[in-house]
C-alpha cells in the first residue's frame, strides 16, 4: 500500500550516541553523550545544549565543560573529515556523567563517536 502523505525534509532527524563505561581500578571513566542531527531552521545550523542526563528528567548545570569539550570534538571531527555543519542543527543532549570519572577528553572522543553514527544513518550507509 503506498504512502501519500506528502514528505518533509525538515523533519527528517538522525540521532547518534556514543557512551563509555569502564570500571578498572585506577582507570574509571565513565562519560558519553547523544548528538541528534536536524534540517537547520535558519539559513545556517548550529549546535545547542540540553543539560539533560541520560536516564534522568533532571538538568545538570556542571555540563557546560563537558559540553565545551564535546563540541570541540565535534567540530574536529568535522574539520578533519570536510564536514559542512552549517548543513544540520546539532542537539548534544542525555550526557552521562560521574562525579569522578567523567574526563573532559572523553565527551571530546564521545561527541565524534556519536556525530559519525548520526551522519551514517543521515546518509543512511555505513561509516568509511
Amino acid at each position: 500500500m503506498p504512502n501519500d502523505a506528502p514528505y518533509h525534509h525538515w523533519l527528517k532527524r538522525a540521532i547518534g550516541s556514543s557512551y563509555i563505561i569502564q570500571r578498572s581500578p585506577g582507570g574509571e571513566m565513565v562519560g558519553g553523550l547523544e548528538v541528534e542531527l536536524t534540517f537547520p531552521q535558519e539559513a545556517t545550523g548550529c549546535i545547542r545544549i540540553i543539560n539533560s542526563l541520560r536516564d534522568s528528567c533532571e538538568d545538570y548545570s556542571q555540563l557546560s565543560s563537558l559540553a565545551e569539550d564535546a563540541i570541540n570534538g565535534i567540530t574536529h571531527y568535522a574539520q578533519t573529515h570536510n564536514i559542512d555543519l552549517t548543513k544540520y542543527d546539532i542537539t548534544l543532549s542525555r550526557f552521562f556523567t560521574h562525579d569522578t570519572a567523567s574526563h573532559p577528553h572523553l565527551y571530546f572522543v564521545t561527541a565524534q563517536n556519536a556525530l559519525q553514527s548520526a551522519l551514517a544513518a543521515w546518509e543512511k550507509r555505513p561509516p568509511a
